[in-house]
């Protein structure tokens, strides 16, 4: 298996750090809402892998979410729509620190490839960390060293 040259990279006022893959790039988008979402996105050609960590900030604070775990399974369907014909190949609920989460891995591209994701809800901020790849790198322990990264300021 290729090496992979990981970058430190810490989010927005470091809320969030993580491990990308040398070379990542950031896109910022902001909403007409008044929420951002800043994307960090990386590719390892070794793999024919991409790796991305979104953090989406939402416009209003000071509104709690009363039903994190339903919002973590409306973002989970809202990626399957986004992946017509995708196949859900695991899927639960996770907990990083006092972050509710969700895990889940979808075959993707008529089953050649595969999208896992794990997306965190924390303090008016949601959190997709995604890794796309070909279905023979599903289990790669380079994915699990990029998912394992992500870490939220206690």
């Amino acid at each position: 298996m290729p090496l992979v040259d990981w970058q430190d990279v810490a989010g927005d006022e470091g809320r969030w750090r993580l491990q990308l893959p040398k070379g990542y790039q950031l896109v910022t988008v902001t909403g007409a809402d008044g929420s951002t979402m800043r994307q960090y996105r990386s590719t390892f050609p070794g793999l024919a892998m991409d790796f991305s960590i979104t953090d989406y900030v939402q416009a209003e604070a000071g509104h709690p979410l009363t039903d994190e775990t339903a919002m973590l399974k409306r973002a989970q369907a809202a990626v399957q729509q986004r992946w017509p014909g995708s196949t859900v190949l695991d899927q639960s609920d996770s907990q990083l620190g006092r972050a509710q989460g969700r895990s889940f891995t979808l075959a993707v591209d008529q089953n050649k490839g595969f999208l896992a994701m794990r997306v965190y809800y924390s303090g008016q901020r949601l959190y997709q960390l995604a890794s796309l790849g070909l279905m023979q790198y599903r289990q790669s322990p380079v994915v699990l060293h990029f998912m394992d990264s992500f870490k939220l300021r206690a």
